[in-house]
């Protein structure tokens, strides 16, 4: 009892030591490689950035290390105990990192180039954990000088510094394309993905030219899947030109609904005996975290082409997903009734004025209002399902 006790008083300890290591930046800083501001600069701090204090030297300096495991050298009384928001005025002219505007409203840096890959810790022998595309803000308060050096982007997800940087602009990435040997498709291919994603992350500005950039030179090279990929988009950009709004959207979708043969479908609600009935008892059973109040039930029946939210006392069951098939389809208006034998190419063209996708999200489309909507996946190139989602 007593050998269990010590160790519950030393796990303690060990908390309330790193706890009281734990200090915030109250103003832009930089990190230095000794207690000496004539030396070597090795990062840039802003207000609010974490770090862990190594040792307090007493003439002034801290050792502390970085967010991203660098350690160097601070001005003590640039560190406080808490995060603040009442941060000091020291600007430094020189701190590459971008102030919170308009499009993120954060501290940040923008991806320089396609899809970058995000680490779990600061090596590349580390596993892949995501990817960011070029034109991308991703939250930083603190950068290295260094550009082999990795940043922290937020929650231990790492890049490397050398693919950070100030957003790059369409004209001159298209310059830098114009500019590459004719013969030397590797680089032209690298710049002209880069320019499509700095598109998407520019509110699809120039999306259409992006993609005849990427569609001449997938012509040249004969790759039949960029080809493809290509026009899709370029339909979908064409599409975009005579945007829907908001309102346009939203009367489109009001009255959407499934139809599921042998069932009776009501405002996307069925009966739960019919359900059961028809489709046997469910392959999984859930009980489903709402802490929206989004679902009509948190309890939900899961079978192979359709997910249900039901509640038992009603008898009622409200669809959540449906695998399109021949038996199940997706009915917008009397018009326009979707099913599997849609191509992607197809379905975009006839409807590209009103749907939203995002490049995070490829062959996934959206009918968004404010409150929620549907997406359609595509799979081979065909309708695959339906999802309903809403806003939280």
């Amino acid at each position: 009892m007593k050998f269990k006790l010590i160790i519950f008083t030393v796990v303690i300890a060990f908390f309330q030591v790193n706890a009281q290591n734990n200090k915030y930046l109250n103003t832009e800083s930089y990190l230095f490689k000794t207690a000496d501001s004539s030396s070597k600069k090795l990062g840039y701090f802003k207000p609010n950035a974490s770090v862990v204090l190594i040792e307090s030297l007493g003439n002034g300096w801290s050792n502390i290390k970085t967010d991203n495991l660098d350690t160097g050298y601070i001005l003590t009384k640039n560190l406080s105990d808490k995060y603040t928001s009442s941060k000091r005025s020291n600007i430094l002219k020189d701190n590459p990192i971008s102030n919170a505007n308009s499009n993120f409203g954060n501290y940040h840096s923008y991806i320089t180039v396609a899809s970058l890959r995000i680490r779990n810790k600061p090596s590349l022998d580390s596993e892949i954990v995501g990817k960011l595309s070029c034109g991308q803000a991703v939250p930083v308060k603190y950068l290295p000088v260094d550009p082999k050096s990795w940043v922290n982007i937020t929650n231990s997800r790492f890049v490397q510094r050398q693919f950070l940087g100030e957003k790059p602009t369409h004209n001159n990435l298209v310059e830098k394309y114009n500019n590459i040997q004719e013969q030397d498709f590797k680089n032209r291919l690298k710049i002209a993905e880069r320019i499509v994603e700095l598109s998407w992350n520019s509110n699809q500005t120039h999306l259409k030219e992006a993609y005849q950039i990427l569609n001449n030179l997938a012509v040249e090279i004969k790759d039949e899947k960029l080809i493809k990929n290509s026009q899709f988009f370029i339909e979908y950009a064409l599409g975009q030109l005579n945007k829907k709004n908001d309102s346009e959207i939203e009367d489109f979708i009001k009255n959407a609904d499934f139809i599921i043969k042998g069932i009776s479908v009501k405002n996307q609600f069925v009966k739960l005996s019919e359900a059961i009935k028809t489709f046997g008892e469910p392959k999984d059973v859930k009980n489903m975290q709402d802490e929206c109040g989004i679902y009509y039930s948190n309890l939900f029946y899961f079978y192979d082409n359709i997910n249900l939210s039901v509640n038992k006392e009603e008898n009622l069951a409200n669809i959540d997903y449906i695998q399109l098939s021949k038996n199940f389809k997706f009915k917008i208006n009397q018009n326009n009734i979707i099913d599997h034998t849609i191509s992607e190419l197809n379905f975009i063209k006839k409807y590209a004025s009103y749907i939203r996708t995002n490049i995070n999200y490829p062959n996934r489309y959206f009918w968004q209002n404010d409150d929620g909507g549907y997406y359609i996946e595509f799979k081979n190139g065909y309708a695959y399902s339906i999802t309903v989602f809403s806003i939280c």
